[in-house]
């Protein structure tokens, strides 16, 4: 069962960030434009307040605020086709070679429209 302190820190934020006040309405206002992962010991945190390896950049469609949800938190937007594009992205990430890499703490992925 998922943690409603999450969920309830979700709603606050996603509200907050957004032009309209109520929340059915203010999470149709948001769009997917990227996706960073954390790399190594790093570790990032979604607006829920859960510690998060791989974030997702959303942009409000009505204001340009932008912020960094979580993969579980993509689910409270409701948008079937948030949810396609998710893992269009997850498929195109080269996630087992990341490791590798040395003295990154970040690798970000832009222009998700045109690749997705």
């Amino acid at each position: 069962m998922e943690n409603q302190y999450h969920r309830k820190n979700f709603i606050k934020e996603i509200v907050e960030l957004s032009k309209s006040k109520s929340y059915q309405c203010a999470i149709k206002e948001w769009d997917l434009v990227g996706q960073s992962i954390s790399v190594g010991e790093r570790k990032d945190q979604c607006i829920c307040k859960k510690e998060i390896m791989y974030l997702f950049e959303i942009r409000n469609r009505e204001n340009n605020n932008l912020t960094f949800i979580g993969s579980s938190c993509v689910e409270h937007l409701e948008d079937p086709s948030m949810f396609e594009k998710v893992k269009k992205l997850n498929k195109i990430m080269i996630k087992p070679h990341l490791y590798c890499l040395k003295n990154i703490t970040r690798i970000n992925f832009y222009g998700v429209k045109s690749a997705i």
